[in-house]
């Protein structure tokens, strides 16, 4: 058994390692190979892209493919990444990591009217094949807005001015909104957050920032580190095993979810509707994955309701996700419709989960309590980080390899955590969040870099989760599979 096991963490861990080598022909790199860019001109603007990995700005492009040239590849990921069909005018220079070329798109840059909150004006990008997996969006912006610190390779930022100044000018057509483009219902959802957000900015100023905040404050459920920090304390409160079940509701739900977001392709309502000027989550809504994940979670505790003793939880749970829904349609991050559809699965992963359960045949918390179904899950979880390397099938590749070989190693599941050690764990993932998040700081300038932080940030994560509530691992395991493994390369 362990002789297998090894040979599937191994075979995991190399593919996670090419999936990672591979992200980094999808942008410049800062390691000596060449990549292609694009400036493209539009009077004092030029074309820049928000990167989802490394957070920075930059300009389309990315690294040159085996067999292709740098004309070539500057016009692919340019299309890529904005959406756009460019002719390559000319060469304007190089540095040690790109080549910049003089790009002209063939038809009009489409742009908002409306400045957005860096001064630019966005450009409709939601169409582009990497909008949500590597890129949250395009913008003109005058070169003077940008802080050099904000592009992914600051010490190139003036050169970029100097080569702005040789691009060719092209024109632009400004548009208000796009909400016509939106199917018919989502435009009648459009003129409802319009005029909500108008009644708010109507208020005088100070209550209206009070209502704003209140309201904002439920995107907070949005982040995943908040489950990371709330599981140490159900665990003092639930029985463990009501919070493996919790757990594998939550992972099966928004891996569903995110399937289904590549599918469908829905854009959130700010893409529709630029003037909405809160802050934005990036990729597709439709399902809605935290109200997804919420309405599975309390749907999952209402089934083990005679297992709690937390008074008032029901109420809280519902408030919370009502919460959830007016922050996120509020803002413009998702529609009533996608967080309907997104309510309706998380109720059908419950169920079926409870089905399951029930099953005499089954032994299913036993499932639970081994590595097999979260390694399980894992590998599908690599397979769809292949096909979309979007950034929530990054966070769970990172946290349910961790969750497998944290259940293989812990020592018992059934013993009772203390509150001290519960307030510990989570005191202790709080730091190692703001840590982990200095360090991405420190190497955005590199593509494998930020993912190689993203997944040790969550991976570490669930590991030290797992052994300050377990009360340890068992690491004569390590020292059996360390044994096999000797054993065979000996034979």
């Amino acid at each position: 058994m362990y002789q297998r096991l090894c040979l599937l963490i191994i075979s995991a861990l190399l593919i996670s390692i090419t999936h990672i080598a591979r992200a980094d022909e999808s942008a410049t790199a800062a390691e000596g190979r060449k990549g292609a860019l694009c400036l493209i001109r539009a009077g004092d603007q030029l074309v820049v892209v928000k990167e989802l990995i490394t957070h920075t700005l930059s300009l389309p492009g990315g690294m040159i493919e085996q067999g292709e040239s740098a004309r070539l590849a500057a016009q692919r990921e340019t299309w890529e990444e904005t959406g756009l069909v460019v002719d390559i005018k000319a060469k304007l220079g190089e540095t040690e990591t790109g080549i910049f070329f003089d790009c002209v798109s063939q038809s009009n840059l489409l742009v908002y009217q409306q400045d957005n909150n860096e001064g630019g004006n966005t450009l409709p990008a939601w169409v582009a094949p990497d909008y949500g997996i590597e890129t949250s969006g395009a913008m003109l912006i005058a070169p003077n807005r940008v802080d050099a610190a904000d592009y992914r390779f600051p010490e190139q930022w003036p050169m970029i001015k100097h080569f702005f100044n040789r691009a060719t000018s092209q024109p632009t057509r400004s548009v208000s909104n796009m909400v016509q483009v939106a199917p018919w219902l989502n435009q009648l959802e459009l003129k409802w957050i319009y005029d909500i957000q108008n009644s708010v900015s109507s208020m005088p100023s100070s209550v209206a920032q009070v209502v704003v905040s209140l309201v904002q404050f439920g995107n907070v459920f949005t982040s995943p580190i908040l489950a990371l920090v709330l599981f140490p304390i159900l665990f003092y409160y639930l029985r463990q095993e009501i919070v493996l079940k919790l757990f594998f509701s939550m992972a099966c739900t928004s891996l569903l979810c995110l399937l289904l977001q590549q599918g469908l392709h829905c854009p959130r309502p700010y893409v529709f509707l630029p003037i909405l000027e809160y802050p934005h989550i990036a990729g597709y809504s439709l399902p809605s994955v935290i109200t997804a994940i919420l309405v599975s979670s309390v749907f999952m505790l209402w089934q083990e309701k005679d297992n709690i003793d937390l008074p008032y939880w029901l109420p809280v749970l519902i408030g919370a996700i009502v919460w959830e829904i007016v922050a996120q349609f509020f803002t413009g991050n998702a529609f009533l419709t996608d967080m309907l559809l997104g309510s309706i699965l998380g109720m059908i992963v419950s169920w079926n989960i409870y089905q399951v359960e029930n099953r005499s045949e089954y032994d299913f918390m036993g499932l639970l309590k081994s590595y097999k179904a979260w390694l399980g899950l894992s590998v599908m979880t690599l397979v769809f980080t292949l096909i979309w390397p979007t950034p929530g099938f990054r966070t769970w590749l990172a946290i349910l390899p961790a969750a497998s070989i944290a259940m293989f190693l812990v020592r018992q599941i059934e013993q009772q955590v203390s509150l001290l050690r519960s307030l510990a764990a989570a005191a202790t993932i709080v730091f190692l969040h703001w840590l982990f998040n200095l360090a991405a700081t420190w190497v955005s300038y590199s593509t494998p870099g930020s993912l190689l932080v993203t997944y040790v940030h969550y991976g570490v994560i669930v590991l030290v989760f797992a052994f300050i509530c377990f009360g340890g691992f068992d690491w004569q395991k390590v020292r059996q599979i360390r044994f096999s493994v000797h054993k065979n390369v000996d034979v």
